[in-house]
C-alpha cells in the first residue's frame, strides 16, 4: 500500500497509461448550471423582461460551463484506475486548496497482492410500488495484511455528521469524501461514474488480470409494507429500522413525502420525527450482504 498525490509525476504517469479510468461525468455539472440558467430567465424575465434575461443570461451560461470545462481539465476527475497489476483509489478532492498549500497524499494505491477481491454490491429499494430504485458500489476488499493499515488511513478523513459524496461529511470541509470505510472494505458509491460499474469491472479483468474480482452481491430493501396500515400511530421499532437505512441510501425526501401522505404526517413533523429516527440509528451500520437488508451507503 502506498499514499500519493494526484498530481505527483508518478501518479501523473499511472492515470496516463492506463487503460481502465472510471471519472465522474463533467456533464452533470453542467446540466445544474443549465437548470440555474432557467432558473434565472424564469426570475430575471418575470421582473424586468425576457431579452434582458437572455442577453445577460447567456454570457453566465457559458462562462459557467467554461468554468466547469476547465476545472476538469485542470484537475484529474478521475475516482479509481488500474494500471497493470496496480489499483488507484482517489480518497477524496480538495476543494478551495491553496496554491502554495501541498494538501497531503490524496490517492491509495494498491498493489494486486494487497487487494482481497472486488466486486458490485447493488441494493433494490422498494420505496412505493412494485419498480425498485438501485444503489449500487464498487467494493475493494483489502487484503487481511493491509486492511488495519488501509483502515487507519480512511477512517480519519470523515465523520459521520451528514452526508457527502459517499454518504458521509468530511472532517476537513476543504475534503470532498469519495469513498467511505467503516467496516473494513472501501465503498464508492457509482453515482455520475462513468462507464458503468459492471463495463468498469470487466475491463479491469481484462487489463488487469491479477486483480481478482469477484461475484456482484445483491440484497433489497422493501418499504412497501410500511405505508398501507396503522395511519393513527407512528412506525414500529423495525419499521423505524427500514426508514433509518432507506434514509441513508438518500431516499429520505421520499421518506417524508410518503409519511406525510400515507401517515397523515404534516411535512414538519415528518421531518422532525426522521431526525429522531436517525439519532435512534446513528450507530455503525453494515454494508448488505445477499439475503440481508442492512445497508449503509458508501
Amino acid at each position: 500500500m502506498k499514499l500519493l498525490r494526484f498530481d505527483s509525476p508518478e501518479m501523473t504517469r499511472s492515470v496516463t497509461s492506463s487503460a481502465v479510468l472510471a471519472c465522474w461525468r463533467w456533464i452533470a455539472g453542467a446540466l445544474i448550471h443549465a437548470s440555474l440558467t432557467a432558473l434565472f430567465f424564469g426570475v430575471f424575465g418575470s421582473f424586468i423582461s425576457i431579452w434582458a434575461a437572455f442577453w445577460f443570461g447567456v454570457p453566465v451560461f457559458i462562462g459557467m460551463n467554461l468554468h466547469a470545462l476547465w476545472w476538469h481539465s485542470h484537475h484529474a476527475h478521475w475516482a479509481v484506475a488500474g494500471c497493470g497489476d496496480k489499483v488507484f483509489v482517489r480518497l477524496f478532492w480538495w476543494r478551495g486548496k491553496k496554491k502554495d498549500d501541498p494538501g497531503e497524499p490524496d490517492v491509495l494505491m494498491l498493489e494486486a497482492s494487497e487487494i482481497a477481491s472486488m466486486f458490485v454490491r447493488t441494493v433494490e429499494v422498494y420505496i412505493y410500488g412494485p419498480k425498485p430504485k438501485f444503489v449500487e458500489w464498487l467494493v475493494i476488499e483489502p487484503a487481511e495484511a493491509v486492511a488495519e493499515e488501509v483502515s487507519d488511513r480512511v477512517s480519519p478523513l470523515q465523520s459521520a455528521t451528514g452526508p457527502n459524496l459517499c454518504g458521509i461529511k468530511p472532517i476537513d470541509p476543504r475534503r470532498q469524501v469519495s469513498v467511505g470505510n467503516e467496516v473494513g472494505p472501501l465503498t464508492i458509491e457509482w453515482k455520475w461514474i462513468r462507464p458503468d460499474l459492471r463495463t468498469f469491472l470487466q475491463q479491469l479483468a481484462r487489463e488487469c488480470p491479477s486483480v481478482s474480482v469477484a461475484s456482484e452481491v445483491r440484497s433489497e430493501l422493501d418499504l412497501n409494507g410500511i405505508w398501507g396500515h396503522n395511519i393513527r400511530g407512528k412506525p414500529n421499532l423495525e419499521q423505524r429500522r427500514l426508514l433509518a437505512q432507506a434514509i441513508r441510501l438518500g431516499f429520505g425526501s421520499d421518506c417524508v413525502h410518503l409519511l406525510s401522505l400515507h401517515w397523515r404526517m404534516p411535512l414538519r413533523e415528518a421531518r422532525s420525527f426522521l431526525a429522531e429516527v436517525m439519532q435512534d440509528h446513528a450507530g455503525p451500520d453494515l454494508l448488505p450482504v445477499s439475503g440481508d437488508v442492512v445497508v449503509r451507503t458508501e
